[in-house]
């Protein structure tokens, strides 16, 4: 019979947990969803955040441009620099571990 078969004749398909028709959650699940979404616009409107700008250097005269950029640019390789750093100490954390396990390896096996 269709209702052993969990199909519930009149409205289709059923949720096993709470024996409601799929149509009946789908249309629950679309307005939660949409009410989540209006929720969320509304706080993006009261807290104004917005996507992130660019400075504006059109108003600094030339030579103060450069200086920004390369103080910008310095900055950059220098954060550049210290992740090189942390990456390879990290890795050669990892090569000393990965020694001492193969010399226990090699104990295990004499």
């Amino acid at each position: 019979s269709t209702e052993s078969s969990g199909i519930n004749a009149e409205y289709g398909e059923s949720c096993c947990a709470y024996d409601l028709p799929a149509s009946c959650l789908r249309d629950l699940f679309l307005r939660l969803f949409n009410s989540i979404c209006i929720v969320n616009m509304e706080l993006i409107e009261q807290t104004d955040i917005r996507k992130r700008k660019r400075a504006d250097y059109s108003k600094l005269s030339p030579e103060e441009r450069t200086l920004k950029r390369k103080l910008k640019n310095r900055m950059s390789a220098q954060q550049a620099r210290d992740r090189k750093k942390v990456f390879v100490s990290e890795l050669e954390q990892r090569i000393a571990q990965l020694e001492k396990k193969k010399k226990k390896k090699k104990k295990k096996k004499k």
